[in-house]
């Protein structure tokens, strides 16, 4: 019986790591890139750096994600040279501008500041 379970997890899990992979929702994606962007920022001069690094992999995984869960052929955006895919990119690196921004404020503030917080001894 315990058998049956571990098969179909299996079979779940596996299923996962091969269809899953190239369903990765935009919203998962714009988390994790924003989430490692800001975890690797070091100062706020670096900050438009980071968000047009991060809104390009953003645009990159976007079509590389499903080529490389063999689910569709490499093609470049349909849009590619419309006014509207521009747009999309410009308010793409604002978001990230503002989240990456959020992100390293509070990781300067509640993580590197409590590393260097002085400790008192009494």
């Amino acid at each position: 019986m315990a058998g049956y379970y571990l098969q179909r997890i299996a079979e779940f899990m596996q299923y996962g790591l091969n269809i899953g992979f190239g369903n990765v929702n935009n919203t998962l994606l714009f988390i994790i890139i924003a989430l490692i962007s800001g975890l690797q920022l070091n100062g706020f001069r670096r900050l438009w750096l980071q968000a047009m690094a991060a809104t390009i992999l953003h645009r990159v995984a976007e079509v590389m994600i499903p080529v490389l869960a063999s689910e569709t052929p490499f093609l470049l955006p349909t849009n590619l040279i419309g006014i509207s895919y521009w747009e999309a990119n410009l308010v793409l690196f604002f978001a990230y501008l503002f989240v990456i921004g959020m992100l390293f404020i509070l990781k300067v503030r509640f993580f590197i500041g409590a590393i260097r917080a002085p400790v008192k001894h009494h």
